[in-house]
């Protein structure tokens, strides 16, 4: 009897590990097989991603520049979605809303394309604390890019540790999509590159995008943010030497600020 109950009890914690990682924020992602590694925060980076996971423009800039100010140079990395560009044929009623991040928060900055809408385009701004010798953008499909920034990083420590990050961003809402992105995660996450691509998959295709990366060596996708009441997910997909520890959110004005802590040379 004292085997069955151990049984159900066991199976109880199961259940309520595996609605933890299916939705939400997931607060903590070491799994059983991980929990040995210890966590080493002198090679841990955060990366500051701002979005409120759906389809609209993030129109919220002085709220964010001021997010991204206020932590000064304890953020790295940041990446807002959906800074788009509006009404850019026209000189007068032109809104570069990813211009405006980089003026008023002093930072280096890198468009990520995603699409030609209309009259916008649309995609994300990657922010960062120094020049950049090089930048690379993927053609996924004319509505999908993948764009890859080598940063110097610094960890969140006492005695920060300098870290060169090679990191990239997409965003990925059809399957089309995601199909076509194989070539292009195979040749991002070889040795040439070896990137942690920080992005956002439309939520009904999270386990396609989990089964393409299944096709990678030495390669694992890690979901940081599912939300039922979202249209998209957030994840990170990295060699895996590089390990998601922890998901922190922030409200902001209308949006979220979601800090990723990644440690590096996980072995």
């Amino acid at each position: 009897m004292k085997h069955l109950h151990l049984f159900f009890l066991f199976g109880a914690l199961l259940c309520a590990s595996c609605i933890q990682e299916e939705w939400g924020v997931i607060p903590n992602h070491q799994g059983s097989a991980e929990e040995i590694k210890e966590w080493d925060k002198n090679k841990t980076i955060d990366v500051y991603v701002v979005s409120n996971l759906s389809n609209n423009t993030e129109t919220q800039i002085d709220a964010i520049a001021s997010f991204f100010n206020n932590k000064g140079k304890d953020c790295s990395i940041g990446v807002v979605e959906r800074s788009d560009i509006q009404n850019y044929p026209s000189y007068s009623a032109c809104k570069n809303f990813s211009t405006d991040l980089a003026v008023k928060t002093a930072r280096f900055a890198s468009f990520s394309l995603q699409r030609y809408a209309a009259n916008n385009i649309e995609g994300s701004t990657i922010l960062f604390n120094h020049k950049l010798n090089t930048e690379e953008s993927f053609k996924v499909t004319d509505d999908c890019y993948i764009k890859f920034v080598p940063i110097m990083a610094q960890s969140n420590v006492q005695s920060p540790v300098k870290i060169l990050v090679p990191f990239a961003t997409t965003r990925f809402s059809s399957e089309e999509q995601i199909r076509a992105s194989l070539p292009i995660l195979t040749r991002l996450e070889g040795n040439g590159y070896g990137a942690v691509l920080v992005g956002t998959v439309k939520n009904q295709l999270t386990e396609n995008l989990r089964s393409t990366v299944k096709e990678l060596k030495n390669v694992k996708i890690t979901f940081a943010v599912k939300e039922a009441d979202k249209d998209y997910a957030l994840f990170v997909i990295a060699p895996t030497s590089w390990m998601l520890r922890k998901t922190d959110e922030t409200k902001l004005s209308g949006t979220s600020t979601y800090c990723l802590s990644i440690e590096a040379s996980v072995k």
